[in-house]
C-alpha cells in the first residue's frame, strides 16, 4: 500500500487535482473552500512531465518537489502526491474521495469523462470552485512577459 492510500484509509477526504505552477489566492481559494466541505485534504500534483504535457513545454516554471513544498505549506492541505498522467482517473480510484474538487476553469461538460466517471463509481461528489477573477498560473505568466 503506497503512503497515500494509508492516510486515506477509514477517512473522509477532498482530493484537489491540478499543476499548481506558480500558486496564488486563487488555488488558496481554492483550498480553502475545499476545507470547508471535508477537513482532510489530498492534493494530487501533476508531475513535470504531466504538466509539460497539459500546459506546454515551457512548462512547469516550478518543478513537483517545489510545489509540493509550497503545497505542504498551506494549512489546509493534510496530504499531496505525485500524479504522473494526465489524467488523474486512476488517483480518483485510489484515493476514493468524499468531494473531489476542481477549480471553475472546468464545468462538468468540460471535464474528462473518464475522470467524471471514476468520480461517480467511488461516489465521490464533483465540486466545480468558481475561479477568482484575474488570476490563474497563465494569466500571470502573461503579464510578466
Amino acid at each position: 500500500m503506497n503512503p497515500t492510500e494509508s492516510f486515506c484509509r477509514g477517512r473522509e477526504v477532498a482530493l484537489v487535482t491540478g499543476v499548481f505552477d506558480i500558486f496564488h489566492v486563487g488555488h488558496l481559494e481554492l483550498l480553502r473552500k475545499a476545507h470547508e466541505l471535508c477537513s482532510n485534504i489530498v492534493v494530487g500534483l501533476n508531475s513535470d512531465a504531466a504538466t509539460s504535457v497539459l500546459k506546454g513545454r515551457s512548462r512547469p516554471i516550478n518543478y513537483y518537489e517545489n510545489r509540493r513544498d509550497v503545497m505542504e505549506a498551506i494549512r489546509y492541505v493534510d496530504h499531496v502526491f505525485e500524479i504522473d498522467h494526465i489524467r488523474v482517473d486512476k488517483a480518483i480510484r485510489m484515493v476514493k474521495p468524499k468531494f473531489w474538487v476542481k477549480g471553475g476553469d472546468y464545468s462538468l461538460s468540460t471535464l474528462d469523462q473518464d475522470e467524471v466517471r471514476a468520480a461517480k463509481d467511488v461516489g465521490a461528489e464533483i465540486v466545480i470552485v468558481p475561479m477568482v477573477h484575474g488570476f490563474s498560473s497563465t494569466v500571470l505568466l502573461q503579464k510578466l512577459l
